[in-house]
């Protein structure tokens, strides 16, 4: 045989095999599912979200992923509802309420079913009946900083009508209204705390030094959404548990993740507000709890009757999170305690 027609055989050979794996190497890359996730407050709890955008796992799960700060949870409601957001993460409240209004949005995971919240002072105040008549900052009607300061009034004993409640804005706005002095307390988060502590604020009831139960802040979309996005879903709800396993895993650069989005430099105040969010904010598997939400249905329902007659399968969608069980996912990503 030729070497010639060695050659020639083994160039047909290069060319067919090319040939034969260039419709594979032209395959296009997954499509990336583009979709805007609003919140509604700056603070370190919102540090998994981050981690999991900046660290690329929102990528990994096939999501391009853009936070969107929107200030107060019932904005963000509406922004879902309008569909300039595909998901929110906010408080209950709003959410409910609209529920109610038949408006067809779903909670897919309760990603914390304590309050994260500190009711404070500006001054001590060792007899809670002398709260009667105190000025008290909150966000904004019906939204969880108010629903949450109504709670603590009455765990004190105080009732919440005999005090008044200016609507003030976001944490930010409320934190400088205690330094002007124009309200007396609001509720803060629980990391805001850390910081106003050194201001010379008091705490005058810990919510997650007691024993109340609460869907606080959550996942939730359109029902449609849902339906239609199934894979879209349970990837958020993924991302963000796998955000908050990497922030536990990796301290130095969650951190530096944190002070980017938040504007800070790296401070221990900042570690110590890491450390919190890490290990002690977030349920290691984010179901709902009948307790909890008979509490925010029956909170609700003394000023919106129409919500008496909803029940928490009515208000939260748990096939995600159960098909995610059943495929171990929350073994595989379980938080270090």
């Amino acid at each position: 045989m030729s070497t010639h027609y060695k050659v020639s055989r083994t160039l047909a050979a290069v060319v067919l095999f090319v040939l034969l794996i260039k419709p594979i190497l032209a395959q296009p890359e997954e499509k990336l599912e583009k979709i805007r996730i609003g919140y509604p407050t700056i603070t370190p709890s919102v540090g998994p979200w981050w981690i999991a955008k900046d660290a690329g796992i929102f990528l990994e799960e096939g999501l391009d992923v853009e936070m969107t700060f929107i200030s107060g949870g019932a904005i963000v409601v509406q922004a879902v509802l309008g569909g300039d957001i595909q998901a929110g993460y906010a408080g209950t409240p709003p959410i409910v309420s609209a529920i109610a209004r038949g408006t067809g949005l779903s909670i897919v995971a309760v990603n914390q079913n304590r309050l994260d919240y500190v009711l404070v002072s500006r001054e001590v105040f060792k007899d809670p009946r002398r709260l009667t008549g105190k000025k008290f900052a909150i966000s904004s009607r019906g939204a969880i900083s108010e629903f949450a300061t109504r709670i603590a009034l009455k765990k004190l004993g105080v009732n919440p009508d005999s005090v008044v409640m200016f609507v003030v804005g976001g944490s930010p706005l409320r934190i400088a209204a205690l330094q002007r002095g124009s309200v007396d307390g609001s509720i803060l988060s629980t990391t805001e705390f850390f910081q106003v502590q050194d201001m010379g604020f008091h705490p005058v009831f810990e919510f997650l030094k007691s024993d109340v139960e609460y869907p606080f802040n959550v996942i939730f979309v359109t029902k449609r959404f849902a339906k239609e996005k199934k894979h879209v879903v349970s990837g958020i709800i993924k991302g963000l548990q796998r955000g908050l396993r990497f922030m536990q895993n990796n301290p130095d650069r969650s951190l530096h993740i944190m002070a980017r989005w938040l504007r800070t430099p790296v401070t221990d105040e900042l570690r110590r507000q890491w450390k919190y969010v890490a290990f002690d904010l977030f349920e290691e598997t984010p179901y709902p709890t009948e307790a909890g939400f008979s509490l925010l249905i029956n909170q609700m329902a003394e000023r919106d009757p129409a919500i008496a007659r909803l029940r928490m399968g009515d208000i939260v969608d748990t096939s995600f999170l159960d098909e995610l069980s059943r495929a171990g996912f929350f073994k595989q990503v379980k938080p270090n305690r």
